[in-house]
């Protein structure tokens, strides 16, 4: 089972775009902006153009690499900074967990959470892989969407709404 915990930056970078392609959305004009201090570990946000049934917008992204859990003052803070650069989304990828209280944040201000995990691990727990090494083609790590319904959904092939959804003002505002 491969350690989350040690994904570089730039293996960080590749996964969230390479992630967000296959679920259908295209990330373009990807470039990484300022560093936040996380210790241990680290913290960083690409700003990218995001493409979806022909629609252009721009988005913040936060990479974060760090031990404790997603408070729901990171996922407030995310949001003030993407509001901020005029950036219409903005997502939230952590290698840790997030608290009750971040995801609904999340869900509160549109925010989209996603957790990097072990792609075998979730691969052989939901059944599409056998129990053992990891085969050449698998990649060592995913994201899932964590949201109050769900705590973590991988992100399907070709199903953009999955990410969408949690981008969306809710249809009740």
């Amino acid at each position: 089972m491969s350690d989350v915990g040690s994904i570089t930056a730039e293996a960080f970078e590749i996964l969230v775009v390479r992630e967000l392609r296959k679920a259908g959305i295209e990330p373009v004009q990807v470039r990484r902006q300022a560093f936040h201090s996380r210790e241990p570990g680290f913290a960083f946000d690409l700003v990218a153009r995001l493409e979806c049934y022909g629609h252009r917008w721009r988005a913040l992204i936060e990479c974060s690499n760090h031990p404790r859990p997603v408070s729901a003052e990171e996922v407030s803070a995310l949001r003030d900074r993407a509001d901020e650069a005029h950036l219409v989304s903005a997502l939230l990828c952590t290698t840790a967990s997030c608290t009750p209280e971040a995801i609904a944040r999340a869900d509160l201000l549109r925010v989209a959470l996603l957790r990097v995990v072990d792609a075998h691990h979730a691969a052989t727990n939901a059944g599409w892989l056998p129990a053992g090494q990891l085969p050449a083609w698998a990649p060592e790590f995913r994201l899932e969407l964590v949201t109050q319904a769900n705590p973590g959904r991988a992100l399907a092939a070709n199903d953009p709404e999955l990410v969408l959804r949690e981008l969306r003002a809710s249809d009740s505002s």
